[in-house]
This record gives C-alpha cells, structure tokens and sequence, in this order.
C-alpha cells in the first residue's frame, strides 16, 4: 500500500470517529442530559458586578445634580464605560447579554440611560441583578422541566 492510498485510509478513519462523536452527542442532547449551552454566572463574579454598577449609578447620579450639562456628560463618560466593561466582563464569562429576555432589558437600560430624570435611578444595579436571576433561574427551570 502506498502513503497516499495509506493517508487516504487514516483521514477516512478520522471523518468515521468525527460523525460517530456527532451521533452520540445528538442522542445525549436528545435524551435531555445536556441541560444548556449558556455558562452560569458565579456569586463571586456577580457580587463584583454588582459593587461595579453600584459605582457607575452612584456616579450618574452624582452627574445628574450638575444642571444642564450632567446628563450630557453622563451620556458621554459613564454610559459609554458601563456598557463596555459589563459587554467586556460578560463575553469573558461565556454568557450572552443580548439573548431572549436579557436582550430586551439591555435595550430598556440603554433606554433609560437617555431619559433626563429617569437616568438618575440605579439602571446598572437592576440589570446585574436582572441578569443573575435570568441566568441562574432559567438554569434551575430547565432542571426541574427536565429539557
């Protein structure tokens, strides 16, 4: 046997093993051993993103008391520094913001981040604590649904 005839045999092998990996992994997702895709977001983490939002709400409030400029420059430096360090902490973490019912009261935050008054209340502590029951709830829902 030559070496191409001999290479050809062992990517054949190769291809055979990858699709029977796939076939198990369907039947052990199908039989509803694999609960979900999305990681957990741990207490430790959560309790950081929480002092976190607390000092960017803090400081948007503390924004707000400037007249007429405070909102412009919340808008401008507060905003803009919440959004990536939460999209940054959150993409390390594996979990997606933006997914189902998360999605949509990032879009609310965002939102509110640029109604006058409404931006003084604590936007980022809610959606942190949003997010931590999101996560861990629908984790805890697909164990007792069983899918």
């Amino acid at each position: 046997m030559s070496s191409a005839e001999a290479t050809i045999e062992e990517m054949a092998g190769v291809e055979d093993a990858r699709l029977a990996d796939q076939k198990i992994k369907a039947k052990v997702a199908a039989a509803g051993v694999i609960k979900d895709d999305d990681p957990d977001l741990p207490w430790g983490t959560f309790f950081l993103m929480l002092i976190l939002a607390i000092i960017f709400d803090v400081g948007c409030f503390l924004m707000n008391l400037i007249p007429i400029a405070g909102g412009f420059l919340e808008d401008v430096t507060i905003t803009p520094a919440a959004i990536l360090s939460f999209w940054i902490w959150f993409k390390m973490k594996g979990i997606k913001f933006t997914k189902g019912s998360r999605g949509l009261v990032t879009v609310i935050v965002g939102i509110v981040g640029f109604i006058p008054v409404l931006n003084a209340f604590p936007k980022w502590t809610c959606e942190i604590i949003y997010m931590k029951i999101a996560i861990s709830g629908g984790k805890k829902l697909k164990q007792i649904v069983g899918k």
